[in-house]
């Protein structure tokens, strides 16, 4: 008898073991969404998004910096980022992110 190498892996990686009951859903329905990847991390660390911080400068960065309870724009970021922030730090040159750590996460800790 064969085995698979990895008993944890599906024999036929081609074939789903569990295929979506209806691959073509209704264009009219209400799509259920799912958690976005700073949602699945916020949960994963057991984190509150009032309580997390996050830094972008992009449009795919609006999601995450209004999901957030303090969202920092780079000062190069694009317009939708800025106006989903809460506040703007230095450039990616000017060091930002470090800019947005020390003010915000290290505070009054950073001074000493």
């Amino acid at each position: 008898m064969l085995r698979h190498p990895n008993p944890n892996r599906h024999p036929n990686p081609i074939r789903h073991p569990n295929p979506d009951p209806n691959p073509y859903p209704d264009p009219n329905s209400t799509p259920t969404p799912n958690p976005g990847p700073t949602q699945v991390l916020l949960r994963h660390l057991q984190v509150a998004p009032a309580e997390a911080m996050a830094c972008g400068d992009a449009e795919n960065d609006v999601e995450m910096l209004g999901l957030v309870g303090l969202g920092v724009a780079m000062g190069n970021a694009n317009p939708l980022a800025r106006a989903a922030a809460n506040v703007v730090v230095g450039t990616n040159d000017e060091d930002g992110v470090a800019e947005a750590v020390q003010r915000y996460v290290l505070g009054a800790h950073a001074a000493s």
